[in-house]
């Protein structure tokens, strides 16, 4: 019978009835049903928006969640005690925290935990309270909020503290069989000690101070069905007007001021089952929007009737058909959300179009290697993602709450560390990335509708792991050890090459310390060789005192030679004073037939400058056998000693017959002893240089006069000073 008299109801509840002065809202719909056909004995009630723009519904059948994309749904296990503990939600709503708190028809409570995306049981519906009521009023005690429960059996105070329930109940008895039955609370404009309470029983003042009640009797003005009325909600549309939807008389207000009832019938000729409300809201001072047996639309408090919206089967913005239309809420976007019996539908802004999006974009899912993710966390409130070897792609599906408008939102995401700017997503709301390297990345996103005003979504770290062989620190250790090992080798191999460089150096260098001293030994005898030949030469020409003298200079000489050859280098001074003796010899061979100058600039200090031994006698010897020896008169001998930039120069220079005349006369004497004393200089030096880098160089130069006839021979050492 029940059945059959909602059906008609069904059939005539999109007539409109006592069509309004002002009209309704011009509204479009978007029906989203959770069964596939309408059943009396289910019904979607109570939507509640929270914190995050998701939208909620408590049913027959368990709560839902409808993120805009997709409906999530929760229910009783018997195995699992992170759920609901019943499956009838009586009670919707939130906390001044944006938490969800659902009361089931077997008087418990549960508590939506949105970080762990499960209930939490806190009252066990043993039905002491009986089923609470779907609205409910929190208030603040000493700074903890306690949960003021409308129940079957009274009014419940649950303290959030303690996690400890109370209930009170009127001194007198209900008035009407099953009990008090109450289903709203709601605060009073002006008393903070003051809650109205109504239900099944109708309408009571109770003081929170002293816990008591005080009922409010019906009585109207109209004679049509005195009495009491169930009250479903309860809302101030004024200061002192509360309105409330009831069962069998449409909407009735009471005048807080007048102590005033009146009552505005949704079915003209009065019928009970026309007249049931379930809810009311406040649009304006003079409006309510209604939700019933009747219909959904708008009551006209001063015209006195009322404007539902009709279903239209060939239009798919009109709202859907419903057996009744049941609770209603106003969400941030301004959007109307009224639940039907087996769905919700959700109408376009009420005002005005929406230019900006309430709510920060959100993770609505998100897919490793195209595989959702599994986690013990909401997805919107994951702050961390691992991609461990080999996953390499990860899919982030985004979602923009408590927006239901026609225009799709703009989404741009940035992958810190992996994208060099903000990048749109165009399709699907998801953004995606392929072959991520190694290393820690931040994804950020936003979203807007006008592409000017972004709103930004919680960035979230994705740590992408790979295996340790791949990662920079690997490689780069494997690098460097590649390195270390070249350049071990390296030095390994250049050490042997400097030993192996020393060691030649250092026997190149002994090599040539004993080529010059051999060298040197080839000189002194070279030069006794000579000096005994000419004192031979006096002796066979009975010249004793010549010999004599010639002996004693000799000796002199071969001392100062013994003891400079023993020393690498000697004082400019005692080179110098071998070499007059040696020219004193010669001179006194020769019969005197040259003169010498010896020239030293000023202002040199003989004694700190050091050359090699022997480094001019060759030179001299040679101008002396080969220049001079073969000039008739007026032989000239000239040493000249210089410095200019840091190098000294030895000058001899004589004005023999020079070296072309010399060589093609070859005296007997020469022929018969002909001189080693040039090449074996010439090796020394080049010993030297090569030894010690003393960068010594000879010149020799043929002097002619004006017409081209040689004049005698300069030879130049250059010798750096250091």
């Amino acid at each position: 019978m029940i059945l059959k008299k909602l059906l008609l109801l069904g059939a005539v509840c999109f007539v409109p009835c006592g069509l309004g002065a002002q009209g309704l809202p011009e509204l479009t719909f978007q029906n989203i049903n959770f069964w596939p056909v309408a059943k009396s004995g289910n019904s979607v009630r109570l939507p509640v928006e929270d914190r995050h723009g998701f939208l909620w519904v408590g049913s027959t059948m368990g709560a839902f969640r409808y993120d805009g994309h997709e409906i999530h749904g929760y229910f009783q296990s018997t195995v699992d005690t992170a759920t609901l503990n019943e499956n009838v939600i009586s009670s919707l709503y939130s906390d001044a925290d944006g938490i969800i708190w659902a009361g089931t028809a077997g008087g418990g409570l549960n508590r939506y935990e949105p970080i762990t995306d499960h209930f939490v049981r806190l009252i066990t519906p043993d039905g002491t309270l009986g089923s609470i009521g779907g609205f409910p009023h929190i208030a603040l005690v000493d700074d903890h909020p306690v949960h003021w429960l409308p129940a079957n059996n009274g009014l419940g105070r649950y303290d959030v503290r303690t996690n400890s329930y109370t209930i009170h109940t009127p001194e007198t008895p209900a008035k009407r069989s099953p009990g008090f039955a109450f289903r709203f609370v709601t605060p009073d404009n002006h008393d903070a000690d003051l809650l109205w309470v109504g239900g099944l029983d109708g309408l009571y003042r109770f003081r929170m101070s002293s816990l008591s009640f005080e009922y409010i009797d019906m009585h109207f003005n109209d004679a049509r069905q005195p009495g009491r009325f169930m009250l479903h909600d309860g809302y101030f549309i004024n200061d002192t007007t509360l309105c409330s939807g009831s069962w069998g008389a449409g909407t009735v207000c009471y005048s807080v001021s007048q102590d005033q009832w009146v009552r505005y019938h949704t079915h003209p000729a009065g019928a009970y089952w026309g007249n049931i409300v379930f809810t009311v809201l406040p649009a304006s001072q003079t409006r309510l929007w209604v939700a019933g047996t009747a219909g959904f639309g708008q009551l006209d408090l001063g015209e006195r009737s009322y404007e539902f919206y009709r279903w239209d089967p060939a239009a798919p913005t009109a709202i859907d058909s419903s057996f009744w239309y049941n609770t209603l809420c106003r969400t941030t976007q301004g959007n109307m959300v009224v639940t039907r019996t087996h769905g919700i539908s959700i109408s376009s802004p009420v005002d005005s179009v929406p230019t900006r999006l309430s709510f920060p974009p959100l993770l609505r899912a998100v897919y490793i290697d195209d595989v959702p993710m599994h986690s013990d966390t909401a997805v919107h409130y994951v702050r961390e993602i691992q991609l461990s070897e080999p996953s390499r792609d990860i899919t982030l599906a985004l979602l923009a709450p408590g927006y239901y408008g026609p225009e799709q939102p703009e989404f741009e995401c940035f992958l810190e560390g992996h994208d060099s700017d903000w990048r749109p997503i165009l399709e699907g709301r998801t953004a995606r990335y392929t072959d991520l390297p190694g290393g820690t990345f931040t994804f950020r996103y936003r979203a807007s509708l006008d592409g000017d005003e972004w709103l930004y979504g919680t960035p979230l770290l994705v740590d992408r792991n790979v295996f340790f062989w791949r990662t920079p620190w690997f490689i780069g250790l494997v690098v460097t050890g590649i390195v270390a090992i070249i350049f071990i080798i390296y030095q390994l191999n250049l050490r042997n090459v400097r030993r192996e460089a020393a060691l030649k150096a250092e026997f190149d260098a002994r090599l040539a310390e004993v080529e010059l001293q051999a060298l040197r030994a080839q000189m002194n005898p070279h030069f006794m060789f000579n000096s005994l030949n000419s004192i031979k030469h006096f002796i066979l020409t009975h010249e004793p005192l010549k010999a004599s003298e010639y002996l004693t200079n000799f000796a002199t000489l071969i001392r100062a030679i013994l003891h400079n050859s023993r020393e690498r280098l000697i004082p400019m001074s005692k080179e110098l004073e071998a070499l007059m003796l040696y020219i004193e010899l010669e001179q006194l061979r020769f019969d005197n037939q040259f003169e010498v100058h010896c020239r030293i600039s000023e202002p040199l200090d003989m004694d700190s400058i050091m050359i090699p031994p022997l480094i001019m006698q060759p030179y001299v010897e040679n101008a002396i056998w080969h220049g001079l020896l073969h000039k008739q008169g007026g032989g000239v001998l000239t040493i000249d000693i210089q410095s200019s930039h840091d190098k000294l120069y030895c000058m001899i220079e004589d004005n023999g017959i020079g070296r072309a005349a010399a060589q093609a006369m070859r005296s007997k004497s020469a022929t018969r002893h002909k001189s080693m004393g040039m090449g074996i200089t010439q090796d020394r030096i080049q010993i030297l240089n090569k030894m010690d880098a003393y960068g010594i160089e000879v010149q020799v130069e043929d002097k002619y006069d004006d017409q081209g006839q040689p004049t005698g021979t300069r030879v130049t050492i250059e010798i750096p000073l250091t």
